[in-house]
């Protein structure tokens, strides 16, 4: 994306999303972020969020129930949200709503401590270049929001999908860091 070479970019997102299903939602936030970020890029970036989200849903609401016959919802995992909603849109309307349901379960030391180690995570550089964090969010929401506690211990495979931006902020990070000692130095 950063080279401008979209059509590698669309081959490696259409890879990236057909490994886990939720894939599809950091995409979307990259491309709500390439449609602001690059005006002659708004359509794409636009069309790329919206299949995304899209290819979510299928997954979500086909491919999954498809092979997971029997489980109340299609969804092997969603005890693990149960405690917002019955169903995934009571937990949305729940969650936007009454937010201090949210805010009081993030609150919880275990959740504080995993959200602790994912920030300072490359030394906390990923800070200097929040925009590129924001592609994390919605797996860390899926994380911190979860019930099971190896989703927020920082140390299994849970992190997978959020580490490549932590570290990609991180290299932005350093770099704003250096051009703004570099400016400094030459005043």
């Amino acid at each position: 994306l950063d080279a401008r070479r979209y059509g590698w970019f669309l081959a490696a997102v259409i890879l990236a999303m057909a490994t886990k299903e939720d894939v599809g939602l950091s995409v979307a936030v990259i491309a709500l972020l390439l449609a602001v970020a690059r005006p002659a890029k708004r359509r794409f970036g636009v069309l790329l969020a919206l299949g995304a989200l899209l290819w979510v849903a299928l997954c979500f609401k086909v491919i999954l129930p498809h092979y997971t016959v029997g489980v109340a919802g299609g969804n092997n995992y969603w005890y693990r949200y149960s405690w917002l909603g019955r169903t995934p849109l009571e937990a949305l309307v729940n969650a936007l709503t009454k937010p201090w349901l949210v805010l009081g379960y993030l609150a919880a030391p275990g959740r504080l401590g995993y959200l602790a180690i994912v920030l300072r995570t490359a030394g906390g550089l990923g800070l200097l270049a929040p925009a590129l964090l924001l592609a994390a969010l919605p797996d860390l929401a899926v994380n911190l929001l979860s019930t099971h506690t190896e989703q927020y211990s920082g140390f299994f495979q849970y992190n997978a999908l959020i580490l490549p931006y932590l570290l990609g902020a991180a290299v932005y990070g350093a770099a704003a860091l250096v051009h703004a000692r570099q400016r400094a130095a030459s005043q």
